[in-house]
């Protein structure tokens, strides 16, 4: 986009420059120098620029300020610092000096040419020649930049719109989330039970809701979930089998039921797997294709920080 622009204000110079040449040419035979004469030019093509750039990086402080308002819809608050950062304005300094040198060095050669004479007498079959062959090259430029432009932009909206259609293997559609942090109030493990129970009672009860559960991790969040289990079973000993990397995530009962992840093989989590019981998992259909190819995922056994769990069920991905 910056060398497109650039190239419209170049080719606007470049029109300018041909347009002044008897001017130049008039200077020129009044002692004006060759690089004197180059150095206004270059120097009136850096103002533009830097006058751009300056429009730009004004209207880059109030639009900035402007989505800072924006209020974002969710359970906390939330508040974006989205200020320039001074550095990005030197930068932007820069290359518009830089795009001004570069875009403006042409235009100003051109207008001061060596040909006195056909410029004093303003050779309109010269200039118009000029002028062609420079306004061909320039509009061969900008169609082929404008042409990588909209090939990139086409891909980007395309790729956004197969990502929006893509399913998450889950329905957020009518589920809400709250967040809740019971350390934080002081509750130990005991009390933040009974709390939680109580809590999901309630809620289950209000009118219009079909479900409620609990989980630690929120699908497609930017949460680290990150850990490592190890496959067990016949013939399988504790250094022989590498380590897998997986998401992790502690569930309540329901929860498959309110995220709509259905259970293709065995059964979710209940209540009845408690702190008292064996310790069960579902894992996803990846993950038991992965560790057992060919094979049921159901009742094999899991390591996991040392302790040794079941899985009771392969759910969808």
């Amino acid at each position: 986009v910056l060398v497109i622009a650039s190239v419209n204000v170049g080719s606007m110079l470049s029109a300018r420059a041909i347009a002044r040449q008897r001017e130049m040419a008039l200077r020129t035979a009044l002692g004006a120098g060759r690089g004197r004469l180059v150095r206004q030019l270059l120097t009136e093509s850096l103002l533009l620029f830097l006058i751009g750039a300056f429009g730009g990086m004004a209207v880059a402080w109030f639009a900035t300020g402007a989505l800072e308002r924006i209020p974002i819809p969710g359970d906390s608050s939330l508040s974006l610092e989205l200020s320039p950062d001074p550095r990005v304005f030197i930068f932007s300094l820069l290359v518009s000096l830089a795009t001004g040198l570069v875009f403006g060095l042409a235009p100003a050669l051109q207008g001061v040419g060596r040909d006195i004479t056909a410029r004093l007498r303003n050779d309109a079959a010269a200039s118009s020649a000029r002028r062609s062959l420079a306004g061909n090259a320039i509009i061969v430029a900008q169609l082929a930049l404008s042409l990588v432009l909209l090939v990139a932009a086409g891909l980007f909206t395309r790729a956004l719109n197969d990502g929006a259609r893509t399913d998450p293997g889950f329905e957020p559609n009518g589920v809400a989330t709250a967040y809740f942090n019971a350390e934080s109030w002081g509750y130990d493990s005991t009390k933040a039970d009974r709390f939680f129970r109580a809590l999901r009672e309630r809620v289950t009860a209000m009118p219009g809701v079909t479900a409620a559960s609990y989980t630690d991790i929120l699908p497609l969040t930017m949460s680290n979930s990150d850990d490592f289990v190890r496959p067990e079973g016949p013939g399988r000993d504790e250094d022989g089998v590498a380590r897998v990397r997986v998401g992790v995530s502690a569930v309540a009962p329901d929860y498959f039921h309110v995220v709509g992840i259905p259970i293709r093989v065995g059964r979710a989590v209940v209540a009845k797997d408690d702190a008292t019981s064996q310790k069960v998992a579902v894992v996803n259909e990846t993950l038991a294709n992965r560790l057992w190819p060919g094979a049921s995922a159901i009742g094999r056994t899991l390591g996991f920080h040392g302790e040794r769990v079941l899985v009771v069920g392969v759910a969808r991905d």
